[in-house]
């Protein structure tokens, strides 16, 4: 009985214990269940919805790479934190245009490379090939941009349409190398060095042996600059349509056509034929509408029944509009004060969109919400001080 009585404690302790051990083990389990679907969420990201008719949309950030930097806990982490990425991978841009290419969804490719900081030539002749693949289907592809480094250009170029900003320029000039030469520096801070090299083209540790580039060394870069350049230019001239030699001459006198198009960039872009036109971001962003397209959403107040949203599309806005200008007879010598102010419902509909339609105008009188005893008197005065034609006034 007495061992009963003393093991009853150790029992106790002991089921507490294995209770605990077995608690610990659940919550780490759902611990990592939670991370595991923080950085699934993370990767994958959000879906997007694609309309029945659509523009896929190119906007690279950064640098076009093979491979991000870093490594992918590090990538999803900053994903989740908001952190922008200033790389795009070169095999994105190609699996988006494969996949637009056969999506009858899709009706157009548009390039917006603003945010292009740079690319090597074989990465930008990938995505390049790319496109052309994508134009085969009948497709446009249209470039968009508030001006076009070397690099934007050479993606820009491979569209059937390029638009610039009017204020904008097209900054094309070749491949160049440029490199830092510490030997004069070395020498003041007394700082010894050996080198051992055989051969002549040995420029890797010319910046600490030279305070310039040597003649091995300018001819080696002159050589893969001028094979990169060369490269460019008939890739660039060709999908434009150009001479072979309209790049090398733009480069080599750019002062000169600058001169002729009196410093305006732009216009020296399009008269040169590398933009199609220049268009402002408002103007290439405007989308035709239709009439039932949805004009506006406006919330009703419930003043007789429960507030809803309504939901009214262009042609029925003009439609209201007709009615209302007819039946108050405006025409376009008529001046219409309205004292509703413009996020009403009423004044929208029968006091702002009828006018336009009958060329009219109007002349608006905000209502001053916190003296309501004014308000008759502002509008008596509005009336006397001016020549209205029509009154629409109405009072919520």
């Amino acid at each position: 009985m007495d061992s009963d009585n003393r093991a009853l404690p150790l029992r106790i302790i002991s089921g507490a214990w294995r209770g605990l051990d077995r608690l610990r083990r659940l919550l780490h389990l759902i611990f990592l269940l939670g991370i595991f679907l923080f950085l699934l969420a993370a990767a994958v990201g959000e879906r997007v919805f694609i309309p029945q008719s659509a523009a896929l949309l190119i906007a690279p950030r950064g640098t076009l790479v093979d491979q991000l930097s870093g490594n992918a806990l590090d990538r999803a982490l900053a994903r989740a934190q908001g952190a922008a990425l200033r790389e795009t991978l070169v095999r994105d841009i190609v699996d988006a245009l494969r996949a637009a290419r056969d999506d009858d969804r899709i009706k157009a490719v548009v390039l917006d490379l603003d945010e292009l900081t740079g690319a090597g030539l074989s990465k930008l002749q990938a995505v390049a090939a790319e496109i052309r693949d994508f134009k085969q289907s009948g497709k446009p592809v249209i470039a968009v941009g508030d001006s076009f480094t070397r690099d934007q250009y050479y993606l820009a170029a491979q569209a059937d349409d390029v638009y610039m900003n009017p204020m904008g320029q097209v900054l094309v000039d070749g491949y160049a190398r440029f490199l830092p030469y510490y030997k004069s520096l070395l020498e003041k801070f007394y700082v010894d060095y050996n080198v051992w090299t055989v051969g002549e083209f040995k420029s890797f540790v010319e910046p600490i042996t030279r305070d310039d580039m040597s003649p091995q060394d300018e001819e080696a870069s002159r050589a893969f600059l001028n094979q990169l350049w060369g490269a460019y230019q008939a890739d660039v001239t060709t999908a434009r349509g150009m001479p072979a030699p309209a790049l090398q001459q733009y480069a080599d006198d750019i002062v000169t056509l600058l001169s002729e198009a009196r410093g305006d960039t732009a216009r020296l872009a399009k008269d040169y034929g590398l933009v199609d036109d220049l268009l402002t971001r408002g103007a290439y962003q405007a989308v035709p509408v239709k009439t039932e397209d949805v004009a506006w959403l406006g919330y009703t107040s419930g003043t007789t029944g429960q507030p809803k949203g309504a939901i009214l599309t262009h042609r029925g806005a003009t439609h209201v509009a007709a009615v209302v200008a007819e039946r108050f007879g405006y025409r376009e010598d008529d001046v219409v004060l309205c004292a509703l102010p413009l996020f009403h419902s009423y004044a929208v509909n029968s006091c702002m969109i009828q006018v336009m339609m009958a060329g009219a105008s109007a002349y608006e009188v905000l209502p001053s919400w916190r003296c309501r005893s004014r308000r008759p008197a502002r509008i008596s005065a509005a009336c006397a001080t001016s020549r209205k034609t029509h009154r629409n006034i109405a009072i919520p």
